[in-house]
């Protein structure tokens, strides 16, 4: 190996003047060994470059199939994703708290690229009190001019803050979501009369807030000219001034009767209406209401129907029903079919007694789609008598076309199912055809293995077989993989 192995090539000869003359013959020497080391290095390198070449193109021969979608597909999948992961805002950015867009524009540079110039992702904002502006700021200017969709978390004294950083882009805000406390209420009044594309407001009180008796009244979505549905969780309706005879869709949670039917006169041209945990009647019944344009009623967690006695659905063609309560009787109900002359045509009933939503389908023929989700069968006796039912009384849901039962316990009696889709497919004439049947229950392996010989279970799999060819979609859990 050449002297610079051995000592440093920048260090003066010992005991010699570079700038003397009589050093020219080492200065000479010295060149020549750094020449003779660059062309080593050189050689090293150009050896290393070769070596590189071949490596470099087969990484780049190598095909990721989802660097070679179209940017326009890629967007699309981006906008998928944040549907469930939508833009938080935490104090600062730290890597395991990242998610939404804010992780997909730190993939690579391909998605950054997308990412950043898509309006869409960046308009859907998450923030609660510790928000960064900054955050916020620089979120809104990749937003643009696209309309906002804001959820706002604001519990402390300073979330006046939070409320200053997006009072400049009021006239964006499509849909805000607002859990509140009342002493930020003030600031959030001063966007009254600038909300232009305002189209769905919900309003949440902290539930371990109350609201205090000196609460300043919501004012700011006075006037919002787009505004159709309003969900209004626990804050009465008499703190909050609203368009109200514009409304297509109002949500209550938590309000009193009187509350309730307080908003409905205001509200005559309701579509849909979704009541939450209503209280009892008070001392006296509301005046009656009819709505004449509401087609879907949604009531959940009610202990009892009697705030219905007071209201007429002409068009009602939806209910659904969800309850941890079992109210005693379903006449409530019955008698609002009645009285209000409606067609219904889709039944979800959750959580209740078969006895209790039984009289509900002898009611309605019109029925088309019923959903029967956890409901309390006393095991499946009431299951196979609900399937003999159907099976053996033409009268009874005699336009049934969709069908999903769930059940607690394990095994499908088929011999009762087949027969009754059978029944609700085959020589059906003018009558409505059963279209899909959706049961979420035990397995056809552990029914077949336990409760009927091998025969018998695939001479059932062939109806079923032949059912679906025939046009039933038809989901049933663990089936086996031919009838998948």
């Amino acid at each position: 190996m050449v002297e610079t192995q051995n000592r440093d090539l920048r260090a003066p000869l010992p005991g010699r003047n570079l700038h003397s003359v009589s050093s020219n013959d080492d200065l000479r020497t010295r060149l020549a060994v750094f020449d003779a080391e660059i062309a080593q290095l050189q050689t090293s390198l150009d050896q290393l470059i070769l070596a590189r070449a071949p490596v470099a193109s087969a990484l780049d021969s190598i095909v990721y199939p989802i660097l070679t979608l179209p940017p326009e597909i890629t967007a699309e999948i981006f906008l998928h994703y944040v549907d469930d992961e939508p833009l938080k805002l935490p104090k600062s950015y730290r890597r395991n708290r990242i998610s939404g867009p804010p992780l997909l524009a730190s993939v690579c540079q391909a998605w950054r690229g997308i990412a950043i110039h898509l309006q869409t992702l960046w308009s859907d904002i998450k923030v609660d009190d510790t928000a960064s502006e900054t955050l916020i700021q620089c979120c809104l200017a990749r937003a643009k001019d696209h309309p906002l969709s804001l959820n706002l978390k604001l519990f402390q004294p300073d979330g006046h803050r939070i409320l200053t950083a997006f009072a400049s882009h009021v006239m964006q805000w499509e849909s805000i979501k607002w859990k509140l406390e009342f002493p930020v209420v003030a600031q959030m009044n001063e966007i009254q009369g600038r909300l232009v594309l305002l189209k769905k407001l919900v309003l949440a009180r902290y539930a371990m807030l109350s609201v205090p008796e000196t609460a300043t009244p919501i004012t700011g979505f006075a006037s919002a000219p787009m505004l159709r549905e309003v969900h209004l969780h626990d804050i009465p309706p008499a703190l909050v001034l609203l368009p109200w005879a514009q409304l297509t869709y109002l949500s209550c949670w938590r309000h009193t009767t009187q509350e309730i039917f307080e908003m409905l006169h205001q509200t005559r041209d309701l579509e849909k209406l979704n009541i939450h945990d209503p209280e009892d009647f008070q001392d006296e019944a509301p005046p009656p209401v009819q709505l004449r344009n509401l087609h879907t009623l949604m009531i959940w967690d009610c202990e009892s129907f009697r705030f219905l006695d007071n209201l007429s659905l002409p068009v009602l063609k939806r209910l659904i029903l969800s309850n941890d309560s079992q109210p005693a009787s379903p006449s409530e109900l019955l008698d609002l079919f009645v009285r209000s002359g409606c067609r219904l045509y889709n039944l979800t009933a959750t959580d209740f007694e078969y006895g209790f939503v039984l009289p509900l389908l002898e009611a309605m023929p019109t029925l088309s789609i019923v959903r029967l989700f956890d409901m309390n069968w006393d095991r499946d006796t009431e299951v196979i008598s609900l399937f003999k039912r159907i099976t053996n009384d033409a009268e009874f849901l005699p336009n049934l076309g969709t069908l999903r039962i769930d059940w607690p316990f394990y095994g499908v009696p088929y011999e009762e199912v087949i027969q009754m889709l059978e029944s609700r497919r085959y020589n059906r004439g003018d009558l409505g055809k059963l279209q899909v049947v959706r049961f979420e229950c035990g397995s056809w392996s552990d029914q077949a293995q336990n409760d009927m010989d091998v025969d018998h279970a695939s001479a059932l799999m062939e109806r079923l077989k032949a059912l679906a060819a025939d046009g039933l979609e038809i989901y049933i859990p663990d089936m086996t993989p031919e009838m998948r």
